[in-house]
């Protein structure tokens, strides 16, 4: 919808580089506006805007490869994004910033287990093991038999399902 009314519009891509980030600024903005009236979900649009517009002036002037470096990279900028979204007022948003920046986590891997349970443990080490299979074989030797994708797919889906909220939390759009 931003894009065929919003994008599209304001002049897409084609009106010079400078032109399309601006473009793509306004759309995460409003994006983020959309989610919210709130100044945390200005900020949260704007976050993405600046992702998206470092992501083409890095890959204008670099030629760079996907690798699990890059999707490391994109999942804690966007990790670090849903920060800003999931606030519900500044104090909020400035007591999370000041736990995460501070170093204020005191959890082991004990803690953790006794808190998450020992399935939802379990089934989150199955899905790195999952993750690290599908990225760590070569890709002439990943899953040729029908029967290997088979069982790749329905234990990426189990670990999915066990990994959803354990305390029964509303879906994220459920005001909407």
């Amino acid at each position: 919808w931003f894009k065929q009314y919003v994008y599209i519009p304001l002049g897409g891509n084609r009106n010079g580089k400078l032109r399309t980030l601006a473009n793509l600024a306004i759309v995460f903005i409003l994006t983020g506006t959309w989610h919210g009236a709130q100044w945390t979900f200005v900020i949260w649009g704007g976050i993405h805007a600046l992702y998206q517009t470092f992501d083409i002036i890095i890959k204008r002037y670099y030629y760079l490869r996907q690798t699990i470096l890059n999707q490391v990279i994109v999942f804690v900028f966007v990790a670090f994004a849903w920060i800003f979204f999931r606030a519900q007022n500044y104090e909020n948003l400035k007591s999370f910033m000041t736990i995460l920046f501070s170093g204020g986590f005191h959890t082991t891997m004990t803690q953790l287990f006794a808190q998450l349970g020992p399935m939802t443990f379990l089934y989150c080490w199955l899905a790195v093991g999952l993750l690290a299979i599908s990225y760590l074989t070569p890709p002439d030797c990943q899953f040729k038999s029908l029967q290997g994708k088979f069982f790749f797919t329905i234990a990426c889906a189990t670990a999915i399902v066990f990994l959803g909220m354990p305390s029964g939390g509303e879906f994220i759009y459920f005001q909407f």
